[in-house]
């Protein structure tokens, strides 16, 4: 396709993958698959929202993955056994990070890099080898911190795209973060609250650790990079004794 009859998101993608030494013949390049934890915050929350996918899409030609804040695929949930042979192929496979630097333009890849919901369809992907498929990608957010934990996608044969994926993956992704929410313990609510209470009576810096999230203010964000975080959450957590 001629990259100037493009809409404008798909030609600065475009040009994104090309600064990243890639052309639209350039092969998927095997990467070391990274071990899945079924047991992560983002699994468990998803888990119900796959399986619910798996029974209403048995034998229609659409797949549904999901990726951690990385943009590494963690679960895939195909409703026909021949989506998985053509997904493998393009490597799109749990434990495989999909990324615009490697994969180009895809919805996963640029759904990630934008933050944002995306979708790319046919002749729309960057690599040759993806322009079989129609998708459509959704960040999912965590409802408190509002932090990135990971994103949804849909997949199908071109032929089969429909405008329908838009509303069903904003579904399931709402459905995702509210389980989310629902996991997340007193502790990250009390964090959240103390951190809104200090930083509404304060311009000094503020930062809230927790066991594996940490709040900053844009003043904490300006003098304290990441380094400096982690010497202070080290310190924080050994005068509160490691609580």
């Amino acid at each position: 396709m001629d990259g100037t009859k493009l809409r404008r998101e798909i030609q600065l993608a475009w040009h994104r993958a090309s600064l990243n030494g890639l052309d639209p013949g350039t092969p998927l390049v095997e990467e070391p698959i990274c071990d899945v934890d079924p047991g992560s915050r983002l699994m468990v929350a998803a888990g119900p929202v796959l399986e619910d996918f798996a029974r209403q899409m048995a034998g229609m030609p659409y797949c549904l993955m999901l990726a951690d804040r990385h943009a590494r695929i963690i679960d895939r949930r195909c409703g026909q056994p021949g989506m998985n042979a053509l997904l493998d192929r393009v490597l799109c496979v749990p434990g495989h990070t999909y990324r615009e630097e490697t994969t180009g333009t895809n919805a996963l890849a640029t759904a990630f890099e934008l933050r944002t919901a995306f979708a790319v369809s046919g002749e729309e992907h960057f690599l040759e080898s993806m322009k079989d498929f129609s998708c459509y990608a959704h960040p999912i957010l965590h409802p408190l911190t509002r932090r990135l934990e990971g994103l949804l996608d849909i997949s199908a044969y071109a032929s089969h795209a429909t405008p329908l994926f838009r509303p069903y993956l904003s579904w399931a992704v709402r459905a995702i973060e509210q389980r989310l929410e629902l996991g997340s313990g007193l502790t990250q609510r009390q964090m959240l609250a103390a951190f809104q209470e200090r930083s509404r009576r304060s311009r000094n810096p503020v930062l809230v650790f927790g066991e594996d999230l940490t709040l900053a203010n844009a003043a904490a964000s300006d003098r304290f990079d990441g380094a400096d975080q982690l010497v202070l959450r080290e310190a924080a957590l050994e005068s509160a004794g490691g609580r």
